[in-house]
């Protein structure tokens, strides 16, 4: 991790820089959930067996107020986290 990332990284836990929204990507996120995926896609994201994952995420108003956000929230972060199958 370079130092700017880590500096970064410092800010947001100070409260000095808000987190962005994992659905639009829009800076000043409001909201915060935590999601914590079944058994299967616990694995998908990388949890060693009998492990519960759990994965904060933040949120801004207009992406909060979709129909079907869970569902958006739940494919996007499968997206990022998944981890490559191993041959």
């Amino acid at each position: 991790m370079s130092q700017r990332s880590r500096e970064q990284r410092q800010q947001r836990q100070q409260g000095g820089v808000p987190w962005p929204c994992v659905l639009c990507g829009a800076g000043g996120a409001e909201f915060i959930g935590i999601y914590a995926p079944g058994p299967v896609r616990n694995a998908l994201i990388g949890a060693p067996a009998g492990k519960q994952r759990l994965v904060p995420y933040w949120l801004c108003q207009e992406c909060l107020e979709l129909p079907d956000v869970l569902q958006r929230v739940e494919s996007e972060l499968i997206a990022v986290l998944a981890v490559p199958e191993r041959n």
